[in-house]
């Protein structure tokens, strides 16, 4: 399937989701309860989604199209029924249209390029959605254990599954297979780092919907534009062109044309650390997929707990130049350009 079709779709189900769950569903009783259990199956349930569709695949059975086109189906079904719903529906469509694309990106010979298009536009999903509705729960303190439990089995699978890819896969030498795990979790923390950058910048000047889609737009453009620039200069070079800048960026965040750029060049690294681990298991897309996609839930937690978080500016700087030590670090041991 056409990485645009998929892409388009990414918007609509982006938005279907954000309208119900800022909209219908939080009018419910404990409605806090009810984001954290879509915002699980949405993201956390990405992990074994794409291991399946993976595992699928390796046994001749290609359903990447079968599971977006369930996830579409099934998130419609949600926005009229439960958050649980609506969240498996998000997930199985992100999986399938995710490994969709990576797939179509490698037959093509892109390098990462086809990512960020099929990311972009949930970014724009997510703001019509939301602006559709309105509407935020308090979560509870005891929920800290359910999702320490939830956290603690999904990483129990993950390492399993890895694990079991290092120890057959033939296409990574020796050498390299020592560093596979150092290269996930720099990819994991990079990605868990931009989640919450991303939830918890608040500008000063970001009050109205005019700029407020405006920083969005540079949200997409940016996801979009860093597969496009991590292939022209490579990992490392676009690493520091985009995340140097970005940090001076947000240090001058409380003016709306330094916040606009700094959004657009923080979140051009998403591409990245999608493109990089699928170069080292290039059989586990649909893992590496649901992996990323977990530590933006990650991320999503301290917000959702009501963590305090440091000042945007300071904020950004910091994450701006810890994400760009790490993904030097990353090419220089994958070396992956």
């Amino acid at each position: 399937m056409n990485v645009a079709i998929y892409a388009v779709a990414h918007m609509f189900v982006d938005c279907a989701c954000a309208f119900a769950m800022y909209g219908a569903f939080m009018g419910w009783q404990n409605a806090h309860i009810w984001i954290l259990v879509y915002n699980y199956c949405a993201f956390a349930l990405q992990m074994p989604l794409g291991a399946l569709v993976d595992g699928l695949r390796h046994r001749g059975k290609e359903c990447s199209r079968e599971f977006a086109l369930a996830g579409v189906i099934l998130t419609g079904v949600g926005v009229f029924t439960h958050p649980a719903v609506l969240g498996i529906g998000n997930a199985l469509f992100h999986v399938g249209g995710g490994v969709g694309c990576m797939l179509e990106d490698e037959r093509r010979g892109r390098q990462g390029k086809d990512f960020g298009v099929f990311v972009a536009p949930g970014a724009l999903g997510l703001f019509l959605g939301t602006k559709l509705a309105t509407g935020f729960g308090t979560p509870g303190g005891w929920m800290y254990l359910p999702v320490c439990v939830a956290l603690g089995l999904s990483m129990i699978t993950i390492c399993w599954m890895v694990q079991s890819e290092w120890q057959k896969t033939d296409a990574v030498e020796a050498p390299a297979k020592r560093h596979l795990p150092m290269v996930l979790m720099l990819c994991f923390l990079v990605v868990g780092i931009r989640s919450y950058v991303g939830l918890n910048s608040t500008f000063a000047w970001n009050k109205t919907t005019a700029l407020a889609l405006i920083a969005t737009l540079a949200i997409a453009a940016g996801k979009a534009g860093g597969g496009f620039a991590r292939a022209k200069l490579g990992t490392g070079l676009m690493a520091v062109v985009t995340l140097i800048p970005a940090a001076v960026c947000f240090g001058f965040g409380h003016l709306a044309v330094m916040g606009i750029l700094a959004l657009f060049l923080f979140q051009m690294t998403m591409p990245v650390t999608l493109y990089l681990p699928t170069v080292w298991l290039p059989k586990w897309k649909g893992l590496i997929f649901g992996l990323m996609t977990f530590a933006l839930f990650l991320g999503y937690l301290p917000r959702y707990l009501h963590a305090p978080a440091p000042e945007t500016w300071i904020l950004g700087v910091a994450a701006s130049l810890i994400s760009l030590l790490m993904i030097l670090i990353m090419e220089g041991i994958g070396n992956v350009d």
